[in-house]
C-alpha cells in the first residue's frame, strides 16, 4: 500500500512540476526558459522520480517480516518466544499486537546472547486491543543471536509480534520457541 501511496505521490508532483515549468517557461530564479531548457528540465524531473521509484521497490523488496503469534500464561520469569540469528548489525522495526486481559506489569524484551536484555513495559490492553491497535519501536538488532521474550506475574497474554525491515540476506535462521 506504501508503495501505490508513494508511486501516486510522485506521480503527481511530476504532472504539477511539469505543468508550471510547461506553461510559465521560467525556472525556479524568475529567469524566462527555452524550450530546450523545459524539456531538458522535464528529463530531468522524470529521470529523478524514476529513480527514487527504483529505489523504493528494490528496498521494498528486498526486506522481510518475520514473527509469530503467542498465546500463553505468562510466570515472573522469562519466557523465550521468538530467536531470529543476524550475519550483521540492522536497524529494524519491532511491531505488535497484544492483550494482557488488561493487567499490568508485562514485560516485552530481548537480548543479544549474553548481552544486557532491553525491555519495553507494555501497558494493560484488553483484548478488544488485540490486532486493533499496534505498537511500532526503532530497535537496533546486532550480529548473532537475538532472543525476544514475555514476562508477567499470572498473566494470560495474546501477542502478534513482527520484526520488520530485516533485509533478507543478512537473516540467517528465524524461529518460534514453543513451550
Amino acid at each position: 500500500m506504501r508503495k501505490y501511496a508513494m508511486i501516486l505521490l510522485i506521480a503527481g508532483s511530476i504532472l504539477f512540476t511539469s505543468g508550471c515549468v510547461y506553461s510559465h517557461n521560467y525556472d525556479e530564479n524568475g529567469n524566462e526558459m527555452t524550450e530546450d531548457e523545459v524539456n531538458e528540465a522535464i528529463d530531468d524531473i522524470k529521470e529523478n522520480v524514476k529513480n527514487d521509484i527504483d529505489n523504493a521497490l528494490s528496498s521494498e523488496t528486498s526486506s522481510t517480516v518475520i514473527g509469530t503469534t503467542i498465546d500463553l500464561d505468562l510466570t515472573s520469569e522469562n519466557t523465550d518466544i521468538y530467536s531470529i540469528q543476524l550475519a550483521d548489525n540492522t536497524e529494524a522495526t519491532l511491531r505488535y499486537s497484544y492483550s494482557t486481559d488488561d493487567a499490568d506489569n508485562v514485560i516485552l524484551g530481548y537480548h543479544v546472547e549474553d548481552n544486557a536484555p532491553t525491555e519495553l513495559e507494555l501497558s494493560p490492553a484488553t483484548e478488544e486491543a488485540y490486532d486493533a491497535i499496534w505498537e511500532e519501536t526503532p530497535i537496533t538488532l546486532q550480529s548473532g543471536e537475538t532472543t525476544f521474550y514475555l514476562r508477567g506475574e499470572d498473566v494470560h497474554c495474546r501477542m502478534i509480534l513482527q520484526i520488520e525491515n530485516i533485509e533478507e540476506d543478512n537473516l540467517v535462521n528465524a524461529q518460534e520457541i514453543t513451550q
